[in-house]
């Protein structure tokens, strides 16, 4: 099977397209297939709009109907003025756009035009290469001054549109896992059923992803996961939306058209992987790092960490965010390849570890320091104690439930506070309302305290019993009501599923 290139570039008003030789265009939506990498794709004015592996056991496509990948969102400006956007998905559907699609062992090409030839010089490229399809963009400066380029983000609008048929959600459809780590980023989207393969993303040299987010799109409802590879533009967004991004949020300044640096490119890789161990393995194929920790990446104070790190290229160093509070050490490895790092941290909260290894690349861990786990359960447990509505005129007398740091209040029934109505089996039965008595019930079969057991003897002769449940007196014994609480239940008209019997759980 030939390769299949497809340039997709965005040039100067003015310029003529090549219309000599020119290839007659198939069809949009035809299908292209390449054996050596196993990929089918469809594309439609620019961007991939289908993908799926040949021969696949579940027909899967892992883009989602009617969607796009491959658009850019750009933010761009100059002389250190407003941002300004340019959206290659509204170019495309404004027909502001030329070209043809690829065709087998033919390229294809498309050419966008922006209005006035404002902004950023916008190319992609999309090549079957034998371990997959490399995806390329390049950004070149076409004006007589310096560009900024403040936000470069593509949205993965993938098939998770998750349905009640169960066939076709559990073979059809795909979860996400990403790790967004700069230059050690990867993404891969898997089927619900976790049947093979994996659809592995993985930036290629000189590339990373520093931030994500859903963004909005013009005149589509559903906010695809969005993944940046500059994203400096967004920090007054994220500083409005109150959110502690930890990583750097980058720009490039692209040069005077002509000059040195006028120019910047990135790529990706798209690659199948037949289980989650051959998606660490790829990634050390591709140049990455396989990190695997223990216990994990959240670690109490009094515990002990390790990370294996498994990659081509050396490792260069592992730098600790607290110094002074870090213990890191590396330990011997007898595996090829593979460097051990003991941890011990000091420093509560967040904690950034940086790798860097290869020829430049660089990218974080970020680890989440604990107290000792049973300093924590013990805290909880006083917690929970405390959260009780203790009032006999209340029939939610003895109910455990949250507290609203911002309000300052102890949420009940009676005051939601920014709970919505539809949400107010959060504050009194249900999956969030049964977890707390239990946890504390749990904590007292190990670590006995008088009064955290007077507090669940009070939840259950007060608000459980004969209340939030049936008892043995009772038809359906046991059972469990529902939402929205469970005195509205008993007190309906209703005698079925919809009110008195609306229990579960028995």
């Amino acid at each position: 099977m030939r390769r299949i290139l497809v340039i997709l570039a965005m040039i100067a008003p003015g310029t003529p397209a090549v219309a000599a030789d020119r290839p007659e265009p198939p069809q949009r939506g035809e299908v292209i297939e390449d054996a050596a990498s196993s990929l089918a794709i469809r594309v439609d004015r620019g961007a991939v709009t289908g993908l799926q592996r040949i021969a696949d056991v579940h027909p899967t496509d892992y883009i989602a109907a009617g969607e796009r990948f491959g658009d850019l969102i750009v933010k761009w400006r100059t002389g250190g003025g407003p941002w300004q956007t340019i959206s290659t998905a509204e170019l495309a559907e404004a027909g502001l756009i030329e070209g043809i699609p690829p065709a087998p062992g033919r390229p294809g090409s498309a050419v966008w035009g922006a209005a006035g030839g404002a902004g950023p010089r916008i190319a992609t490229r999309l090549e079957f290469r034998e371990k997959g399809l490399t995806w390329t963009i390049s950004l070149g400066n076409p004006t007589a001054e310096p560009i900024e380029i403040g936000g470069l983000a593509f949205p993965c609008p993938m098939s998770t549109d998750y349905v009640w048929d169960r066939e076709v959600t559990y073979h059809q459809r795909v979860i996400r896992h990403a790790s967004i780590s700069g230059q050690g980023s990867w993404i891969y989207w898997m089927r619900c059923d976790a049947t093979p393969p994996l659809l592995l993303l993985t930036p290629l040299l000189g590339t990373g992803l520093e931030y994500f987010d859903a963004v909005p799109r013009k005149g589509i409802a559903s906010r695809p996961y969005t993944v940046y590879i500059h994203s400096a533009a967004e920090k007054e967004v994220l500083a409005e939306k109150g959110t502690r991004w930890r990583q750097a949020a980058t720009s490039v300044v692209l040069a005077p058209h002509g000059t040195p640096g006028d120019s910047a490119s990135y790529g990706f890789r798209f690659s199948w992987a037949d289980s989650i161990e051959d998606a660490r393995r790829r990634l050390v194929e591709d140049g990455l790092v396989d990190v695997q920790a223990m216990p994990g990446m959240t670690v109490p104070l009094d515990l002990q960490a390790r990370i294996a790190l498994r990659s081509r290229e050396p490792i260069r160093s592992v730098e600790a965010e607290f110094p002074r509070e870090t213990e890191l050490r590396q330990l011997d490895s007898t595996r090829p390849g593979v460097s051990i790092w003991s941890l011990r941290f000091r420093h509560l909260g967040e904690n950034l570890l940086t790798l860097r290894w290869g020829e430049g690349r660089a990218m974080v861990l970020e680890f989440f320091v604990a107290e000792p786990l049973e300093t924590l359960v013990r805290k909880r447990a006083r917690f929970l104690a405390r959260s009780q509505h203790r009032d006999p005129s209340k029939w939610y007398d003895g109910l455990i439930t949250d507290w609203n740091l911002r309000d300052r209040v102890l949420l009940s029934p009676d005051a939601l506070s920014t709970v919505p109505e539809s949400r107010r089996y959060m504050v009194t039965c249900d999956d969030p309302g049964l977890g707390k008595p239990a946890f504390l019930a749990a904590k007292n079969a190990e670590f006995p305290e008088a009064a955290e057991i007077e507090a669940l003897e009070r939840y259950i002769g007060r608000f459980l019993w004969g209340g939030l449940q049936r008892t043995d007196a009772e038809h359906h014994p046991f059972g469990i009501y529902g939402i929205p609480d469970w005195k509205r239940n008993r007190e309906s008209a209703d005698e079925g599923t919809k009110g008195k019997l609306h229990i579960w759980r028995i």
